[in-house]
């Protein structure tokens, strides 16, 4: 009935221990809603059909540091089990071009 909050409950642990080291260096971060969220977003874009290369882009792009980057990542694979960037060879080769130098380019 509630499914986000099984999927709170799978993902806070990690995600608070995240916070805890974050608080101390002062770094902002996501909420295990929005590191869901993200994570749910870059799921979803692979398609039966058709894969949406920006969907997937834009929830990478959620991330301002590397912390939320690994908050998305972590939620991702709790959820799914899966690595998040191997999930990605979907994508077409510049997507993930611009992903990779997005996560690089992140501190």
């Amino acid at each position: 009935r509630y499914p986000l909050v099984t999927e709170v409950q799978t993902c806070a642990l990690p995600i608070l221990n995240a916070y805890k080291k974050a608080i101390k260096n002062k770094t902002p971060l996501l909420t295990s809603t929005q590191a869901i969220a993200a994570a749910k977003r870059i799921y979803n874009a692979k398609g039966n059909i058709y894969d949406d290369d920006e969907a997937a882009y834009s929830a990478v792009k959620v991330a301002k540091n590397l912390t939320q980057w690994r908050q998305i990542e972590t939620a991702f694979n709790l959820m799914y089990k899966r690595d998040c960037l191997l999930y990605m060879d979907f994508l077409s080769s510049r997507t993930m071009d611009l992903i990779n130098s997005y996560i690089d380019g992140l501190k």
